[in-house]
């Protein structure tokens, strides 16, 4: 008897132990099954009250999952699961409570204890679920409140076994039952856990989350709300719902943002504009011609930089300076030039010194290369007269005469101050005399230069002045 008694009670536990399990009881989170994902239970109240995008608009996980359905029975047969749960809401896509790894090749199991891993699972089957009419899932809501309204249970949080008698509404301790009782049923079946507090890491990544939720809605209100949104990537989740105050302020931040970038964008342009006519107006000037692409360096060295004043092409002005010369002592020396066509020019020059004064009148031609236009050559000639007095203990003269002259000289832009002017002379004057010469000028304004001329022959020359462009 002891036997037999024996060998039926093995039997039952062999058979107790095959029947399949319901998941609620030892599950929380989600499983794939059919290649979809669907909730096994709630993973929490952190998470089921997150905002996700969808087709209608931001939902948290408990409306989605209502909207998914539950799918399958998930059952547990001989200690494992009959389809891949996932400890998060969706399949190893989030939300979760922390950050997973989607490349994880065991981010589900179907072992409890963790064997048969599998990675990362299908996503909600969105389309599909929000697709489906709102009477459907109206009336599934309402039959799940039904089942649950008296006993506080929540879809999404197990009441913990045991903690509280359910009380069924068609009975009638339900119509006996105090409200006091009802709620007190309630509080006890669904006791509120303190939340840790969170770290500053989760803090930012809440509020990266709270950033692209609100892009995100911003393109779904530029390209249409019937665009489907990725709701499965984690950085797509919201974890703090706006208030319309923040709502309000975020859209006057982004609207003062935009206007500063519209009003940075036209200074930029109008700036831009500015400096293309600058830019236009001093070739123009200058008459710069193109570079050709193959100069050689030399010549490309003697090319005039834009922008830079081109100064030795100018042969409008007035200078005057004072002098000195070896031979008729200090005086004051006067010039004056004007240029037609960008090729000719004619000058007067008079000079009237201690014991020597002098007056001559030009013309000559100027050329500047297009491929070196720092560089000016010269040619001019004209007439002249001279009159020196001269008289000391030993020698004395008094001498006048009228000649030509005729010289050659180059003039040379350094930078966009300096320039130099270099040559050779020739006057017949007092029997002929050939000199070298020489200038600089220093621009100080764009019409006023400081310049110093001299001129070594038979009759030596230096004086300092200044001339003015017109």
């Amino acid at each position: 008897m002891r036997k037999l008694t024996f060998h039926a009670c093995l039997v039952g536990v062999t058979l107790c132990s095959s029947l399949p399990a319901s998941a609620g009881e030892n599950w929380a989170g989600s499983y794939a099954a059919n290649g979809n994902c669907y909730c096994a239970d709630s993973v929490g109240r952190e998470i089921d009250s997150r905002i996700v995008p969808t087709p209608v608009g931001g939902q948290s996980v408990a409306q989605i999952c209502e909207r998914v359905g539950k799918g399958p029975e998930l059952q547990k047969v001989n200690g494992k699961f009959n389809f891949t749960v996932y400890p998060d809401a969706q399949c190893g896509h989030g939300p979760a409570l922390s950050v997973l790894d989607k490349n994880d090749s065991c981010l589900g199991t179907q072992g409890v204890a963790g064997e048969d891993c599998s990675g990362i699972g299908p996503k909600w089957d969105l389309k599909a679920a929000y697709a489906k009419p709102l009477t459907s899932v109206a009336s599934a809501s309402q039959s799940q409140f039904e089942d649950n309204k008296v006993t506080g249970q929540s879809r999404y949080i197990a009441p913990p076994v045991g903690s509280v008698a359910f009380i069924s509404e068609g009975s009638d301790d339900a119509q006996k039952t105090p409200v006091a009782k009802i709620v007190q049923a309630r509080v006890a079946s669904t006791p509120i856990q303190p939340l840790a507090p969170a770290t500053p890491e989760q803090l930012r990544e809440r509020q990266l989350v709270q950033m692209e939720a609100a892009r995100e809605r911003a393109r779904l209100k530029a390209y249409g709300s019937t665009e489907i949104s990725d709701a499965s990537e984690s950085d797509s989740d919201l974890d703090i719902i706006l208030t319309e105050e923040q709502k309000i302020a975020r859209a006057e931040a982004e609207a003062e943002a935009a206007q500063a970038a519209e009003l940075a964008a036209a200074s930029a342009a109008k700036a831009n504009e500015k400096a293309v006519a600058e830019t236009t107006e001093t070739i123009a000037q200058s008459g710069v011609a193109s570079t050709p692409a193959d100069l050689s360096a030399p010549i490309s060295a003697l090319k005039l930089p834009a922008g830079v004043r081109a100064s030795s092409r100018d042969f409008d002005y007035v200078e005057g300076l004072p002098v000195n010369f070896d031979f008729g002592g200090a005086g004051m020396s006067v010039s004056a030039s004007t240029s037609s066509r960008d090729l000719l020019h004619f000058n007067l020059n008079a000079v009237a010194a201690e014991s020597y004064q002098e007056a001559s009148i030009g013309a000559g031609v100027y050329l500047t290369p297009a491929s070196a236009d720092r560089f000016t050559v010269l040619l001019n000639g004209g007439i002249e007269y001279g009159k020196l007095e001269f008289a000391n203990a030993a020698v004395s003269a008094d001498l006048e005469d009228t000649g030509a002259f005729f010289g050659l000289s180059s003039r040379l832009t350094i930078n966009h101050k300096f320039e130099l002017q270099g040559g050779l002379r020739f006057s017949s004057l007092f029997e002929g005399d050939a000199a070298v010469t020489g200038a600089a000028f220093y621009h100080l304004t764009r019409n006023l230069d400081l310049t110093t001329k001299a001129e070594v022959g038979d009759n030596d020359m230096l004086g300092f002045g200044i001339r003015y462009y017109y």
